[in-house]
């Protein structure tokens, strides 16, 4: 499932921010220093894939809470 960036928020852009940059890079080891660059790589998108989990976690409850209040308006008005 693709996502636009629009549509997640700014802090999602931010994360690779908060870790801390890996500087491995010996005089005669470029392969390594790949090897750990693409490793943090994948830290970091893993990372914003469990916020985005939790973010949509969070919206589906907010979206639950919304129905909930919007039935027992409707309710009350049918009375």
């Amino acid at each position: 499932m693709r996502i636009l960036c629009k549509f997640l928020p700014q802090n999602f852009d931010q994360l690779q921010y908060f870790i801390t940059p890996i500087t491995y890079s010996p005089l005669n080891n470029h392969q390594k220093a790949v090897q750990v660059k693409n490793k943090c790589y994948k830290i970091i998108q893993e990372a914003k894939r469990s916020w985005l989990n939790i973010f949509f976690n969070a919206c589906e409850i907010k979206i639950q809470a919304y129905d909930s209040q919007y039935q027992n308006t409707f309710l009350q008005l049918e009375s």
